[in-house]
């Protein structure tokens, strides 16, 4: 991740057990090993207590969000390959610009990221109550939200406006 390390001038701060942080003076990242994967959230530097997850901003801000920028790594590759292709996907973000904003402290976007929560969550909730009325509709996108497409939420709110002209 040196490219984007240099690129934000973050330098890194303390570890605190399995999380590594990084602070330039706008932003913090919260690096965290969880053994089968690497957590990767951000907070502003004047609140470090409200942190908010890469992925989530992707998915709401990014086209092709957290999967189109920033995949999971393969299986076949070992715990140690799988952690540095999750870096080298996190420093992809970080040069391409694509976090520009909040490393540059600009948090102006945060009232449209609780509002693309709430929406994902209710359309989660939608989405567990299509298994009980069409499996069929229900495994390919309970799929496409798994592999982490965001396009799961269009397919849910489209069959429920498909419900809804029914009714």
């Amino acid at each position: 991740m040196l490219e984007g390390i240099e690129k934000y001038h973050f330098l890194q701060g303390r570890r605190n057990g399995d999380v590594v942080t990084l602070s330039n003076p706008h932003c913090i990242i919260y690096l965290q090993n969880f053994g089968e994967g690497i957590g990767f959230k951000f907070a502003a530097i004047g609140d470090p207590e409200t942190k908010f997850s890469l992925s989530k901003y992707l998915d709401a801000f990014v086209d092709g969000g957290k999967q189109g920028n920033c995949p999971e790594p393969p299986q076949e590759l070992d715990l140690e390959q799988q952690f540095v292709y999750v870096l080298k996907g996190f420093n992809s973000v970080l040069i391409s610009d694509k976090l520009a904003a909040p490393l540059d402290g600009d948090f102006s976007w945060v009232p449209k990221q609780k509002a693309f929560n709430e929406e994902y969550e209710r359309l989660d909730l939608k989405l567990d109550d299509l298994l009980e009325i069409d499996e069929s509709e229900y495994f390919p996108i309970w799929v496409k939200k798994d592999d982490g497409d965001p396009t799961w939420m269009d397919d849910v709110r489209r069959i429920l406006a498909e419900q809804e002209s029914k009714s």
